[in-house]
């Protein structure tokens, strides 16, 4: 009976150790067209995260850019120190007082400082629909390299 409830509880005591961050995200591949940067909020637990970016990039092409997206996956954590992370990511983008939609996909690595602090590094993989305002085309993939510096609370 005793290993009955502890197969049930388990579940359970995975997902209930969660946590909220905050980190700022900057993608260092894009310095030759200028300094952009982002902030990200999450939830996670021990199985999936959620959350959203605001990434803003001065006069990317000439126009400024900004995205707010969702995201959401599965995530692992290995040592309590690295976790790994994939998922979508579905959103907007905002250029030239008009909206252009964004969807991709993501995966990284986060590596604890301390209790509270973290780094990490991820990949993303989005298709970006704004190509009209340079160009013929009705979407443009961007692979980006991104890291990040968070904070858990």
């Amino acid at each position: 009976m005793k290993q009955i409830i502890y197969i049930l509880l388990f579940p359970i005591a995975l997902l209930a150790q969660e946590s909220n961050n905050i980190s700022v995200v900057q993608s260092p591949g894009s310095y030759n067209d200028g300094f952009s940067i982002g902030l990200q909020y999450e939830y996670q637990n021990n199985t999936v995260y959620v959350g959203g970016e605001i990434y803003h990039f001065p006069k990317l092409n000439n126009l400024d850019y900004s995205h707010l997206i969702t995201r959401i996956g599965l995530n692992t954590k290995a040592l309590r120190v690295f976790r790994l992370y994939a998922g979508p990511r579905i959103g907007a983008i905002y250029r030239e007082s008009r909206i252009h939609a964004l969807l991709g996909l993501e995966a990284g690595l986060d590596i604890n400082i301390t209790k509270n602090i973290f780094i990490g590094a991820s990949y993303a993989s989005d298709m970006k629909t704004d190509s009209k305002l340079w160009g013929n085309e009705d979407y443009h993939t961007v692979n980006s390299g991104l890291v990040r510096l968070g904070f858990k609370f």
